[in-house]
């Protein structure tokens, strides 16, 4: 009995033994020596280096078809602008350095009902465009980011409210078209562009006729006085933008690439924000 024991002992062991050996041997084959784990770091690299690129253009393009419905539904409020009032666009009488991407003007009771508010402002405060998220591009890059933001553009309208007897001030990332403004409460005749002699009542049919732009991504690069600062759209590697999504009075939108950063130039400074930029003298025609 004592030795059939033993025997089972003895058989038991040489098992355990058997299995331990296996496992030594499959540790072994499948330890990494320490170049070949560096070797597997410097792929896991170098793969990263790769697509890291093209995941950030993805991204981009994706922000860059936000921007164009955002821009698609500032034309649809024009439009329904123009419906309402006899063909006509909001009162563009605002006297100011930023007047193509100001939204509200410090509005004080001793400010008239027709220079104190942008047209973009009057789309959003007489509710033709509902959310002010439409008013600012997911891709802008800003250097002053109080000047440009969701909550704080709202918190600016409600100062800037009819009656509130209070100021308000907020810019969006898009520069209308204001083109022909001569001063604060003058047009000039003689110039063309969507208020061009229309006395503050540029009319939306002659801005279609004229194929004029009717708004764009907002620039103001590298310097531009504060407020708002610096900002733009759409920056490839050098920190300027690679190009413009355009809205038309027609209601289409495009992206018009500008690698050779000229569309925008002006004076050795890439702006749009004012409505004498150059920029402006551009119909669809003669974009490139």
């Amino acid at each position: 009995m004592r030795i059939q024991r033993n025997q089972l002992l003895r058989q038991r062991r040489r098992q355990r033994f058997a299995l331990t050996e296996r496992f030594d041997r499959l540790g072994a084959c499948c330890r990494f020596t320490l170049i070949e784990l560096l070797i597997v770091i410097a792929i896991i690299g170098i793969l990263v280096a790769m697509l890291l690129p093209a995941l950030q253009h993805a991204k981009e393009k994706g922000k860059r078809v936000v921007c164009m419905n955002n821009l698609r539904q500032i034309g649809t409020g024009l439009t329904l602008y123009a419906t309402s009032f006899n063909d006509s666009l909001p009162h563009n009488l605002v006297d100011y350095s930023w007047e193509a991407q100001l939204m509200f003007f410090e509005r004080t009771p001793y400010v008239s009902s027709v220079g104190d508010t942008h047209p973009l402002g009057s789309l959003y405060e007489q509710g033709y465009v509902s959310s002010m998220g439409t008013f600012l591009c997911p891709s802008a890059w800003i250097h002053n980011k109080d000047w440009f933001g969701l909550e704080r553009n709202i918190a600016e309208a409600v100062k800037a409210a009819p009656g509130s007897g209070t100021v308000g001030r907020a810019f969006s990332t898009y520069s209308l078209n204001v083109r022909g403004r001569k001063d604060a409460t003058e047009y000039d005749e003689n110039k063309t562009g969507p208020y061009g002699g229309e006395g503050g009542r540029a009319k939306f049919s002659e801005s279609l006729a004229g194929q004029y732009m009717a708004a764009a991504d907002g620039v103001g690069m590298p310097s531009r006085g504060s407020p708002p600062e610096p900002a733009g759209s759409h920056l490839g590697g050098d920190g300027f933008p690679e190009g413009y999504n355009i809205l038309f009075f027609d209601g289409s939108v495009r992206f018009v690439r500008d690698m050779s950063r000229t569309l925008t130039l002006d004076a050795g400074e890439f702006r749009n924000y004012a409505e004498w930029h150059p920029f402006w003298d551009r119909t669809r025609d003669t974009l490139p």
